[in-house]
């Protein structure tokens, strides 16, 4: 039991919380109308911290039942995705149990499933568009992606590519499906009817967006877009190359400053960008045999717009504004990623296996009794494909084992109980990074936790102001026998004025 909540991924399940899983907390406990308001003011939508709300009062704050509701998104998702896999790509059982394991280990899955933040949430809910999408399930894409717009903005360009990749093709295989070029004869023919007839054939982009009006209507009540400043750090220009291995893992340049000396990438890094590009630029390469190798041409396009689109507009938004390119903001894209490649692997590699193993096949004449065995049978119809899921499975587990690194929570709990327990009812905790706040919310029963010597117009919005009033900045020590427990990264001293 201690080998699973240490050396898997499961770690992340119990580790301390980290601010923004803290902010999660501070924000989830309010009413729904300051949920409403605060969140408005902040930077994502509420619907996230809404059933949050409900879900504490449920089954409590500590870190797993916060996480837990991620997890049950994460199992939500790569349910829907064994679903896509077998029922809109018509993969047998048996070989989609093999793909099954790659979307079981994926480390941008993994990270996520157990962080209590909006992020699985959002994933489900695109997930689940891009099937109902994919099953001529109009109700349910409505309802889906209107859901996934509350609940992070940036799903929006999940809309997009959904409407952009209709728009690129010619014919559609789901009749309701709008063409988009019927604008064409609205503008031509502007009368009553023509309108009616074009709402009503585009109503299943439209509808969404119509249920998003009143909550942008809301955030433009209360957000201040005065300010552009944020916290993710310039990406280089040659960062685009990378983000095949972004997708396939969830990395973040920033680890590199802390486990490898410099902010990027390692060789073992690369490795893992070779073999996933490779995988990614085999159907661009034998594009003229495209349509004769699969039938799934469209769901290739779906997929690759669905995994390339967001965080690429984002890549090029940040190359000349405010930075918001980062891994956690398109893990969405994840998924799509994930399911592409293994479209690719069973449309490509199982054709070719044909070609590459027939000679090997031709001279090898199995015992008797393993030729009725169907384990081996199916081995054999499917050897190159297994070896490839095996080599990305590989390379997967090594990622996973430094991956228990890269997001491993800081720990803050045993200093900030310390504190606590040992205050008196006059003494005062003076945190000296305004990014511990919220964990001292959280961990800390005494309720005097202050940020100390820092302006409050200097608090970037991004930590999360809208839940901290300036009555929370402290500049004096006070007084003995009252004292001050200064707080820093990992450790703490105890002061008082004479």
């Amino acid at each position: 039991m201690e080998y699973l909540f240490t050396k898997t991924p499961l770690a992340f399940f119990v580790q301390n919380l980290w601010r923004d899983e803290a902010f999660t907390f501070v924000l989830s406990e309010q009413s729904v109308g300051n949920i409403l308001k605060s969140t408005a003011a902040d930077f994502n939508p509420p619907l996230y911290y809404l059933v949050m709300h409900y879900w504490m009062m449920i089954f409590g704050s500590s870190e797993v039942a916060m996480r837990s509701l991620s997890l049950v998104f994460y199992v939500l998702t790569i349910f829907i995705m064994f679903e896509i896999l077998v029922l809109v790509f018509k993969i047998p059982f048996k070989r989609a149990l093999v793909y099954f394991s790659l979307i079981i280990v994926n480390p941008v899955l993994l990270t996520y499933a157990f962080e209590a933040r909006m992020y699985m949430m959002a994933a489900f809910f695109v997930t689940l568009s891009y099937f109902a999408l994919m099953t001529g399930r109009k109700k349910l894409y409505i309802v889906a992606i209107t859901l996934a717009l509350y609940t992070h903005y940036f799903t929006v360009l999940i809309l997009l590519a959904q409407i952009l990749v209709h728009m690129l093709s010619s014919h559609s295989s789901i009749s309701w499906i709008p063409d988009l070029r019927s604008l064409h004869s609205l503008v031509r023919n502007d009368n009553k009817n023509s309108v009616y007839q074009f709402i009503i054939h585009n109503s299943i982009f439209i509808i969404p967006f119509a249920l998003f009006v009143p909550w942008l209507l809301f955030l433009f009540s209360f957000h201040s877009f005065g300010s552009l400043e944020f916290w993710v750090i310039k990406q280089p220009i040659g960062d685009i190359i990378y983000l095949p291995f972004v997708l396939f893992t969830g990395y973040q340049r920033v680890f590199g400053e802390y486990y490898h000396g410099a902010a990027g990438y390692t060789n073992f890094h690369t490795i893992i960008t070779i073999i996933v590009s490779a995988i990614v630029l085999l159907p661009i390469l034998l594009h003229n045999q495209i349509r004769r190798l699969t039938s799934n041409v469209q769901h290739l396009t779906n997929l690759f717009l669905w995994a390339f689109l967001p965080p690429t507009f984002l890549y090029i938004i940040s190359l000349f504004t405010t930075p918001i390119y980062h891994p956690r903001y398109f893990m969405f894209s994840a998924i799509g990623f994930l399911l592409y490649l293994i479209l690719v692997i069973d449309s490509f590699l199982q054709i070719y296996e044909k070609r590459l193993l027939q000679s090997v096949y031709s001279h090898f004449t199995p015992p008797h009794f393993l030729k009725k065995n169907t384990a081996v049978s199916f081995v054999k119809r499917n050897t190159l494909l297994i070896l490839t899921v095996i080599l990305l499975l590989f390379v997967t587990g090594k990622y996973n084992t430094l991956n228990l690194k890269y997001n491993a929570k800081r720990t803050v709990v045993p200093m900030l109980r310390e504190i606590d327990l040992a205050m008196n009812p006059n003494d005062k905790v003076y945190l000296t990074r305004e990014l511990d706040y919220f964990l001292a919310k959280y961990y800390m029963k005494n309720d005097s936790i202050y940020i100390f010597d820092i302006p409050y117009e200097n608090l970037p919005s991004y930590i999360g102001t809208v839940l901290i009033p300036p009555t929370r900045i402290a500049t004096g020590i006070p007084l003995y026998p009252a004292r001050s427990y200064f707080v820093y990264y990992d450790r703490y001293v105890v002061r008082s004025e004479m």
